[in-house]
């Protein structure tokens, strides 16, 4: 009956671990206005009210696409995804425009032109507009290191009170 016990308390253990491995704890999605101004300077910019709109609007951006950047966050790690459609406007040369981003953690997916340095470049050289995406993963190793130490007290813990 111990030991029938013991197993019941290790599964449900085990069936916690799964499931906070495997549901994330939080999303969040946040709109977002992509730019390219005429300077070359790109960026992603928050679109939380007009007046940031509006300040946009006076930078005489050359490119602008909305888009949205999702956030779902796992015990022991954090996935960013980055989508958005961006394209020029009133260009008449002087082209093609890179439209940098980067997002915390390593990319493990993106339709990007070249990624270099954690950072993906997107070339916009025509007024069709173009799909951005762009998915990366921030690992917690503090979180896993604590979750690993734990693991190993309990299991030490165990093994001497079997002793006993």
């Amino acid at each position: 009956m111990k030991n029938r016990l013991i197993s019941v308390f290790n599964l449900s253990w085990l069936i916690l671990l799964i499931l906070l491995l495997a549901v994330p704890r939080g999303c969040s999605s946040t709109k977002v206005v992509v730019g390219v101004d005429k300077t070359g300077r790109s960026g992603l910019f928050v679109f939380q009210d007009a007046s940031l709109l509006e300040k946009l609007k006076a930078r005489e951006l050359i490119s602008a696409g909305e888009g949205e950047v999702t956030k779902k966050d796992y015990l022991f790690w954090v996935d960013f995804d980055f989508q958005a459609r961006a394209g020029l406007k009133g260009v008449t040369g002087g082209g093609p425009y890179y439209l940098r981003l980067q997002l915390p953690g390593k990319i493990y997916q993106s339709n990007a032109d070249q990624i270099e340095d954690g950072q993906a470049y997107w070339v916009l050289s025509s007024t069709a507009g173009k799909n951005l995406v762009l998915k990366t993963r921030a690992y917690r190793y503090d979180a896993i290191l604590a979750f690993f130490i734990a693991i190993v007290v309990i299991s030490y813990s165990y093994y001497l009170k079997k002793l006993a």
